[in-house]
């Protein structure tokens, strides 16, 4: 059990910390269907554990993936809409000590594009990164009274997605601002203590976006676009520091 508590203290001080990526990919296919995957490296917290010693002798390995449909009845916060949107969404970790690697990512796949932010909106409700999290850890426990049973409940996320909002059709994907969602992010717990940590000089989170299209792109706007040569993937790269200074930057509309 220690071996799993310090993993899990490390993963909430590396949130508060900024140390990681998140990155998330969405794949578009001409009939409109696609995936979306969203991924965290978090593999800095075993090189942090390595090096104070915290692991020990000891080993930690896990490599599980996880249908996410069997917890979907018991997430009261989602509608059933969204436990449908949600049904086919895969969450996979892969922790190893011995190489230094935390990996985590959830992969949603979607017959319609005007499908994608009533899947973002419910992936931000079920927390399912979260779940997952706890899933492991109890499996790899034999414990009959896991301590650290729902200790991932606690273990929330930087939901930068609550923020905004997508807006994808046939030809179009595009993200912009929700000015009234924006204006109460003061009064986000977990947010204001990142901004806490970001004002006393913890690196920020890195947000990257990857936008994979059935077809060129016609016009692709934004501050942080970057549009490859085939004008077929475009990347919109941002950290968490520009939420704060400049929403904007994470906003951007495609037509392809």
């Amino acid at each position: 059990m220690k071996k799993w508590i310090s993993v899990f203290i490390a993963a909430w001080v590396m949130v508060l910390a900024g140390c990681f990526d998140v990155i998330q990919e969405t794949t578009l296919k001409q009939d409109g269907s696609g995936v979306i995957t969203t991924a965290m490296d978090m593999s800095s917290i075993m090189e942090m554990l390595a090096q104070m010693g915290g692991v020990g002798d000891e080993k930690i390995e896990a490599d599980s993936s996880l249908q996410v449909a069997p917890l979907l009845d018991s997430i009261q916060e989602l509608t059933p809409e969204e436990k449908e949107l949600l049904r086919d969404a895969t969450a996979h970790i892969r922790v190893n000590s011995s190489s230094n690697k935390f990996l985590l990512s959830i992969s949603t796949p979607f017959t319609k594009a005007e499908d994608i932010s009533k899947i973002k909106a419910a992936l931000g409700k079920a927390h399912i990164m979260e779940k997952a999290i706890d899933n492991v850890m109890n499996k790899e426990e034999d414990d009959i009274n896991n301590p650290m049973e729902g200790a991932a409940d606690d273990f929330k996320m930087a939901e930068v997605d609550d923020y905004f909002t997508t807006v994808a059709s046939k030809g179009l994907f595009r993200r912009t601002l929700i000015k009234e969602k924006y204006d109460s992010l003061s009064k986000n717990e977990l947010m204001q203590k990142m901004k806490e940590g970001l004002d006393q000089g913890m690196p920020p989170i890195k947000f990257v976006f990857l936008l994979s299209l059935p077809s060129p792109a016609k016009k692709a706007e934004g501050k942080n676009v970057v549009l490859s040569e085939d004008k077929k993937k475009i990347k919109i790269e941002n950290t968490l520091d520009e939420l704060f200074a400049d929403p904007s930057r994470f906003e951007f509309a495609v037509e392809y």
